[in-house]
């Protein structure tokens, strides 16, 4: 709730008993601005977690560019802090320093607890400048392409998963393939 710029209220003693939460105070648009500072070049994944009886999604933004335009979105059941939950919201390149995140919307505010900001390893095999130049090349969403990419990833290391029987197959055949 330590925001360095916004229009928003933070409660304690309400919605947010116990952790506080950000919410809208009566004027819109609401915006709230985080001034952060990373150690790396990296890819990084951006969570919220909130609580919204309804959906209110939120603009994100990072340095200005739009990463998702309805991030927070997910509707949880109640606005109090019992029904909050963890949310991808999105995933940029970010290079070490200084770095502003903004989150916006032309209404109110979901009930907003908390931001991680989450170095992430790129999927094996593909950069991320590969990744963002693959998803321009193709008009496709990145982010889709990371999710789908990430789910894969799990999916294949999962003991019981049909992926990694898969994967394991391949590898067993490729060892077994003599080389060109």
């Amino acid at each position: 709730e330590s925001f360095d710029r916004g229009n928003v209220l933070v409660d304690t003693t309400n919605y947010g008993v116990g952790i506080g939460v950000i919410l809208n105070k009566g004027e819109v648009p609401n915006f709230v601005e985080y001034d952060v500072e990373l150690p790396l070049q990296a890819l990084y994944r951006i969570d919220i977690r909130h609580s919204a009886a309804e959906g209110r999604p939120v603009r994100l933004q990072v340095d200005g560019r739009t990463v998702s335009p309805e991030a927070a979105g997910a509707v949880t059941g109640s606005w109090t802090a019992e029904s909050q939950g963890w949310f991808a919201a999105g995933l940029v390149t970010l290079g070490p320093g200084r770095h502003t995140i903004r989150l916006d919307r032309d209404g109110p505010f979901p009930h907003l607890d908390r931001i991680a900001i989450v170095p992430r390893d790129a999927p094996q095999g593909v950069t991320v400048e590969t990744l963002e130049a693959l998803a321009e090349a193709r008009s496709l969403n990145p982010r889709l392409i990371e999710r789908w990419a990430d789910r894969v990833g799990k999916e294949r290391d999962r003991e019981a998963s049909w992926l990694k029987r898969l994967h394991d197959r391949r590898t067993s055949i490729q060892k077994l393939s003599p080389s060109p």
